[in-house]
């Protein structure tokens, strides 16, 4: 262990740090290290980052979290997600598992543009997800929505669970205005 603990403070080893990789934009693999930049595949400790483009998950992961504003993540890999992810945009498909610590769903327009869809997937909330939308929301598609954590719904807008979703399950709320702006069609 001395050895060990020498090689570091002599900084030949270094300790792996927290990146953020931004997703070049384009339809791709997510295992490929040249679709990220910088250049890399997130790792446990990094924030994946999505403004535009298909990135195809076909193998299981964990990363800290996702930054989700277009585009899509596609694919059968589940993931993991341990820290803050923010969705202002976009869509995960693919028949996938997402755990999710901490998401704030956020930043539409107008009202019902800013949808969260998941599409043959399961969306498993553990931590506190936070609906900010300023404009009617929906959740749409065929998937479930498991709440395990907190839904904190800080606005006066309906949010509709709609499509088929067979499992919406909030469990615990942080207002009595949570469960009052829940439409289930």
């Amino acid at each position: 262990m001395p050895i060990i603990a020498a090689l570091v403070s002599s900084g030949f080893i270094q300790p792996a740090l927290a990146v953020d990789r931004i997703w070049f934009g384009g339809a791709g693999d997510w295992g490929v290290d040249t679709n990220w930049s910088p250049t890399g595949v997130p790792g446990i400790s990094d924030k994946a980052i999505i403004n535009s483009g298909n990135s195809t998950l076909s193998f299981n992961t964990g990363i800290t979290g996702l930054d989700l504003s277009s585009g899509a993540v596609s694919g059968t890999g589940n993931l993991t997600l341990s820290g803050l992810s923010n969705w202002t945009g976009g869509s995960i498909t693919g028949g996938r598992t997402v755990n999710a610590g901490d998401t704030t769903w956020s930043g539409n327009t107008g009202a019902n543009n800013n949808d969260l869809f998941l599409s043959d997937g399961t969306f498993n909330n553990t931590g506190t997800f936070t609906d900010t939308n300023a404009f009617n929301d929906r959740m749409v598609s065929v998937g479930t929505f498991n709440n395990s954590g907190t839904y904190n719904k800080q606005t006066d807008i309906l949010t509709t669970i709609g499509g088929v979703l067979p499992s919406i399950t909030p469990a615990r709320s942080t207002s009595r205005r949570e469960y009052s702006m829940w439409q289930t069609l």
